[in-house]
């Protein structure tokens, strides 16, 4: 009997041994676990505390964590970094004859103390241990107005290594810490060809249906992507893209809501030279062009003309890769009825109010060249519009429409109704 016991204690002995045993290894690998997710944790907020803050300190009308994409709708949370009296923005890696550079705009107030001779690039990447590559930075001119100067900020650096990589920027005779902002790499397989819309706007909020218009207006006319630089974007917004970019008419087309929150007023040139450069880095196309408008301004070409060929045609055989050319602005009046609510899609358009109020500008580069001086080119004005749209008190018919009108008209009938 005690010999049994005695065997019994044993057989229990070593079962509570492997219990343990088993237990430990589930330690073990908890603990394996917990220790990976941790280390994903603290690189996110080592990253996100490179980031900084944002220019402005006021809150965003829509917060947008990280870079995703929900259908044909992607966010970009890029935002404009402010060292010493300079402003920057997004960083990008650019091929050119030299190899590779970095490359951002930014923007410096005239007769500002911030010296250029003492800023200093480098190129950091943060793998395990922060391996900093000093470069020869290039500024340049490319815009200015009575308040500002706009530049192209180019970083040539020696050598990239690693997976994660920063553009830094600093004063050599300054204490201020460096700037630091994430690089982006641009796409590993570009577009052989594509048509990129990059979109300046200086109104603070946009109508859903004013919007859909637009974006379905230069969808007809070829173009692929469309870059909406915006200064805070809300809800009911983007709502309303998502489920237009699953519209049958926007199968094919990318909408980029790109944020825009630069603090400080400027002209029309300086901010159209200053998206013109971020957006055609941005483009990613082999071949096609990265096309700077105002929102608002509708392009009325002759009939059977797509942007594409239009761009060809204006441009002719210069050699050059960036061109403007500056359009009549011509007012539409075009009264909504009860059951219409869109503009661009009324079925009788009334004559012009005015034949000529002002010029519009597009500005366009040619990839896979990066934005430069823009050679002006010219348009027959009589064939080729840009056209904006209010309501009128009148609802008289006019006795003449002229054919790019007309043109123009038979277009946006393809424009689908917005349903709510």
């Amino acid at each position: 009997m005690q010999e049994a016991r005695s065997s019994g204690g044993r057989i229990m002995r070593k079962y509570y041994q492997l219990i343990l045993f088993i237990l430990s290894v589930v330690s073990l690998v908890c603990f394996v676990i917990y220790k990976h997710e941790y280390d994903r944790l603290r690189n996110v907020l080592e990253v996100l505390n490179v980031f900084g803050s944002t220019v402005t300190d006021g809150p965003q009308t829509y917060e947008l964590q990280g870079i995703c994409s929900n259908g044909s709708v992607e966010f970009i949370p890029d935002f404009w970094h402010k060292y010493s009296e300079v402003q920057v923005y997004a960083a990008f890696k650019v091929a050119n004859e030299k190899g590779w550079s970095l490359n951002s705009v930014a923007v410096v107030k005239r007769n500002s103390s911030f010296s250029m001779k003492n800023t200093v690039c480098a190129l950091i990447s943060g793998d395990v241990n922060d391996d900093k590559f000093e470069g020869t930075i290039e500024w340049k001119q490319i815009e200015t107005d009575n308040d500002y100067v706009a530049y192209s900020v180019v970083c040539n650096v020696p050598e990239m290594i690693g997976n994660s990589h920063l553009f830094s920027l600093y004063d050599s005779k300054s204490s201020l810490q460096p700037l630091k902002v994430p690089l982006h790499l641009g796409p590993t397989h570009p577009k052989d060809h594509a048509t990129s819309l990059c979109v300046l706007s200086n109104d603070p909020y946009w109508h859903i249906d004013d919007l859909a218009d637009f974006i379905h207006y230069y969808s007809l006319l070829g173009v692929d992507n469309i870059y909406l630089y915006h200064r805070g974007i809300g809800d009911q917004v983007i709502s309303s893209l998502q489920a237009l970019a699953r519209t049958r008419t926007l199968s094919n087309v990318t909408i980029h809501l790109t944020t825009w929150n630069r603090p400080s007023s400027s002209s029309l040139l300086v901010d159209f030279a200053l998206i013109n450069h971020d957006c055609s880095w941005r483009h990613g196309a082999k071949q096609g062009s990265s096309i700077t408008v105002q929102f608002g301004h509708f392009l009325a070409l002759p009939k059977g003309l797509r942007l594409k060929e239009f761009l060809a045609k204006a441009r002719g055989h210069s050699s050059e890769s960036s061109f403007e050319v500056r359009i009549p602005l011509q007012t539409i009046c075009a009264n909504l009825s009860a059951t219409e609510t869109s503009l661009v899609r009324r079925a009788r358009m009334i004559n012009p109010k005015k034949k000529v109020i002002r010029t519009g500008i597009i500005r366009w580069t040619e990839a896979p060249n990066h934005p430069g001086n823009p050679e002006t080119v010219k348009v027959d004005s009589q064939a080729v519009k840009l056209l904006i749209f209010e309501q009128c008190r009148t609802t008289e018919n006019g006795k003449t429409e002229d054919e790019t009108v007309r043109t123009f008209r038979a277009l946006a009938q393809n424009i689908p109704r917005l349903k709510n």
